[in-house]
């Protein structure tokens, strides 16, 4: 059996509605993923960046296909002849397949700007410059209540 570790982020955002809580919620993950974990943390992120960061079973797909074509004026027929993960990368992605640190944010750095990510990275542990450059995060989960709030908060 893999042993989970826990995992902390190393900067805390400083402009967020939860920030007294942040250090005090765990994440967990199997070790190996700590050195794509790193990666992440240290990633580049634009001001006009859009990221879908949901929960998994949360409508990340169809959120992600509906920012897509919001942000390239309804542009249905790329939409269907170019793949979505071409088009908005999952980062978590390549990483869980293919064990590959290389690979593994190299369909965010050769997209296009505007660029469109998707995630199931738990907020603490998305890239730490999400809390300083201020791209658009929409985060959704279930729990519509605390949906409505999430969602005043990061827009």
């Amino acid at each position: 059996m893999i042993e989970p570790v826990e995992v902390k982020p190393k900067r805390y955002p400083t402009n967020f509605f939860a920030q007294e809580y942040w250090d005090k919620r765990r994440c967990y993950v199997r070790g190996s993923f700590q050195k794509q974990l790193d990666l992440v943390h240290n990633a580049e992120v634009f001001e006009d960046d859009v990221w879908v960061v949901t929960l998994p079973k949360c409508g990340t797909t169809w959120m992600q296909e509906l920012a897509w074509l919001v942000m390239h004026d309804y542009d249905f027929e790329t939409a269907k002849n170019v793949d979505l993960e071409l088009r908005s990368p999952f980062i978590d992605f390549n990483y869980i397949v293919h064990r590959d640190l290389e690979r593994s944010l190299k369909p965010i750095e050769n997209l296009k700007r505007p660029r469109l990510i998707k995630s199931h990275h738990a907020l603490p542990l998305l890239p730490s410059q999400i809390w300083e450059k201020k791209p658009k995060v929409n985060f959704s989960v279930v729990f519509s209540k605390f949906m409505v709030r999430i969602h005043k908060t990061l827009f």
